[in-house]
């Protein structure tokens, strides 16, 4: 076959490759605008239709193509941290409902530092905890539990969960038990594993102040490890829960992309 030939025989291929993914695609969108009230134009680009897909489904899609987080999965998320602050614990009910609906069986829940021990020191107050394990226990859902100590918001969060109080309050006297950048910004988002043995939180170390508040979490719950309601429990430390030292805090001024003193 000559090099005209086969050029030919190419174009012709990839003609008719292109009209089946044309009609591929308007058949579809003539489907979805029929049955579920779909927003695009009929010839619209497979780039514009995954997109839309996306975001019918619940995800955020970016003009970039960036594509994060689900709707569901992110007001569960919400309001559950809003609920262990005593808020909405109807709208918590339907959205574990709509979990189960989507044979998901099991939840992870944070339990922040802040808001269990969060106005006095070794005052643990577990009963918005207590209300939500229950709950997801009587929608038949299992937890995965993670122990927080660290905040939680900035980086565009909506939801604002500060260390203790009283911690707080130490380091405002006491700022060397918080990270510190070069230039001398101290960050409250967690403490500095400089304190693990150092009595400086109320006359405990660091180490000391995590091990009772699980402790207390272990004996408040314990019925529900026996029944095995708490299938995993992880230890969140560090900025964002992870072992790091936080180098991107919005709190501290920092913006994306950017470098932090």
């Amino acid at each position: 076959m000559s090099g005209n030939a086969a050029s030919a025989t190419a174009n012709k291929s990839r003609k008719f490759l292109e009209r089946n993914r044309r009609a591929f695609t308007a058949r579809m969108l003539a489907g979805l605008r029929q049955y579920s009230n779909f927003n695009l134009q009929p010839r619209a680009e497979m780039n514009k239709v995954t997109a839309a897909l996306a975001r019918e489904a619940g995800f955020t899609v970016e003009p970039d193509g960036t594509t994060y987080g689900s709707a569901a999965s992110s007001n569960v998320s919400g309001i559950i941290n809003n609920f262990c602050q005593l808020v909405d614990p109807g709208g918590v009910k339907q959205e574990l409902q709509l979990l189960k609906s989507l044979n998901i069986d099991v939840v992870v829940v944070n339990c922040w530092w802040g808001i269990v021990e969060g106005k006095e020191d070794q005052k643990y107050k577990w009963s918005g905890y207590r209300e939500l394990f229950d709950i997801i226990r009587d929608k038949g859902l299992k937890l995965q539990v993670v122990i927080a100590f660290n905040a939680y918001g900035g980086n565009d969060f909506k939801v604002d969960i500060p260390l203790p109080q009283w911690v707080l309050k130490i380091g405002k006297d006491i700022p060397e038990i918080f990270f510190t950048g070069r230039v001398g910004r101290w960050n409250t988002e967690c403490l500095s594993w400089g304190i693990d043995k150092e009595c400086i939180l109320e006359h405990r170390t660091g180490r000391e102040g995590c091990y009772e508040f699980m402790r207390s979490f272990r004996a408040e719950f314990n019925d529900l490890f026996t029944k095995g309601l708490i299938s995993a429990v992880e230890i969140g430390l560090g900025a964002f829960g992870e072992s790091k030292y936080p180098s991107f805090s919005e709190r501290n001024g920092w913006r994306f992309p950017g470098i932090v003193s």
